[in-house]
Parts: structure tokens; sequence; C-alpha cells
């Protein structure tokens, strides 16, 4: 697995969305807790649309749009830059991110084409 630390090369920068400072390691952790679990409900909702892409998909060949990958990391560097977080670090998260929905989406495809209907 590679490292998903600051990138060589990528400046010091101050978030914009800050942590509060912690005075122990179970106050991080405790904070960590929290944010995940306001990530997993978002993280679920956003393949419950990766699931119903494939509705809309003809082939198996369609679940993977090289050029929508691409604008869709353009689009989350923008934003991670915009609020001074480190590029690189999240779009190696969402590369990985969109590897699994890929493969839930392919999951789903399948599953839909080995009904009877084919729908």
């Amino acid at each position: 697995m590679e490292d998903v630390g600051m990138s060589e090369g990528s400046p010091q920068i101050r978030p914009v969305v800050a942590s509060r400072p912690c005075a122990t390691m179970d106050e991080v952790r405790a904070e960590i807790d929290r944010l995940d679990r306001l990530l997993v409900p978002l993280i679920a909702e956003r393949l419950a649309y990766v699931a119903q892409a494939a509705r809309h998909k003809p082939t198996r060949a369609d679940v993977v749009v090289p050029w929508r990958i691409e604008e869709v990391v353009a689009k989350v560097r923008e934003c991670a830059m915009a609020i001074g977080a480190d590029a690189d670090t999240i779009e190696q998260i969402w590369r990985s991110l969109m590897a699994i929905s890929i493969d839930w989406e392919a999951w789903h495809f399948d599953r839909r084409e080995a009904r009877p209907s084919g729908r």
C-alpha cells in the first residue's frame, strides 16, 4: 500500500477546516471515530447511487468510464485545494474509493444481467 501521508514536495499547509487540539490520544481517537460516524452514511449513500448507475448502463464495459474517473479526480482535487487540504492525498483516497465503487457497480450490473428479465 502506498504511503498516503503528505506527498513529497507538498508544502506544509494549514487546512481551512482545522482539527481541534486534543490533549490525549483517546481524544484524538474519539474525534476520528466521530468523523467516521459522519463519513459512513455519506459513503453508503454514494454507493447507493453507484448501484443505480449499473441500471443505466447498457453493457458491463460501460461500468468503467475513464474520462469520468479523471473528471471526478479533478473535482475533488479542486475541492481539496480550496480548503487547504493535500490534493495528492485526497486524490489517492478518491481513486481507491472509485476502484471499490467500480467493483460495486460491476457486481450490481452482473446481478441485474443474471435475472431472467435482464433488468
